[in-house]
């Protein structure tokens, strides 16, 4: 059995602080600290910006990755990067290639082989602290694992909801895929209808809400380093 590790990407994206060339290197360094972590993963690279990679960039990522599940032409994709709303273009098109992903997954039966699935934000890097070994406990058995939550913001659309899980590393049981795939659509519809209400809403906190709390275990540090999209600031959960 190996691990499975999605890893998110929005290569050439305007948003942030990082250009094209410094994102390209963090999310090598991103697959790069999967592979010292974890030998025998086997990497997907999801990549859910709206423009396409130059061949470069293509052909560096396929010899880095197992596999690259591009969406940089699909016409949700682009029709969600055209708003305005750069928090929106986040959430919402993260939650949607997930979505999508997590069904493609299930149908294809790519999960036969796959003890444990880790969705891992491109940009961050496992750290030692990762210790992936410990997912052999049989505390995790049937369990999303999360870093420790946080205490929920203060907009309108969160209150009820008891605090936020981030997003940058998060995995799951791979015998949880339909309850993960059916949790993902009732976010991506909540999500929707949120924002449809002229309301803020984010990932972390929808996490937090559908996700039952019996399904959850949660760790002191759960092993990721990088910089924040938006300052560059260093982040580490």
């Amino acid at each position: 059995m190996v691990n499975l590790y999605l890893v998110s990407s929005a290569l050439n994206t305007k948003i942030g602080v990082f250009d094209s060339d410094q994102r390209l290197a963090q999310t090598l360094y991103t697959l790069a600290s999967i592979r010292l972590q974890d030998p025998d993963a086997r990497i997907y690279l999801v990549e859910m910006g709206a423009v396409p990679y130059n061949d470069l960039q293509r052909a560096v990522l396929a010899r880095a990755a197992d596999r690259v599940l591009d969406f940089t032409g699909d016409r949700e994709v682009q029709q969600i990067a055209a708003s305005q709303d750069l928090s929106i273009v986040k959430n919402v098109t993260e939650t949607l290639c997930l979505d999508v992903v997590f069904g493609f997954l299930r149908s294809e039966g790519l999960l036969s082989d796959v003890s444990r699935v880790f969705k891992v934000s491109g940009r961050y890097q496992l750290t030692e602290r990762a210790d992936i070994g410990r997912y052999a406990d049989a505390r995790f058995s049937g369990k999303v694992v999360f870093a420790q939550r946080r205490p929920p913001g203060d907009v309108k659309a969160v209150a009820g909801i008891p605090g936020q899980y981030m997003s940058r590393l998060w995995s799951f049981d791979a015998a949880l895929i339909d309850h993960v795939v059916a949790v993902y659509q009732q976010i991506l519809a909540h999500m929707l209808a949120v924002i449809h209400a002229g309301e803020y809403i984010d990932i972390e906190h929808c996490l937090c809400k559908f996700f039952p709390a019996e399904r959850i275990a949660e760790v002191e540090s759960i092993g990721v380093r990088g910089p924040a999209g938006g300052s560059g600031a260093m982040l580490e959960d």
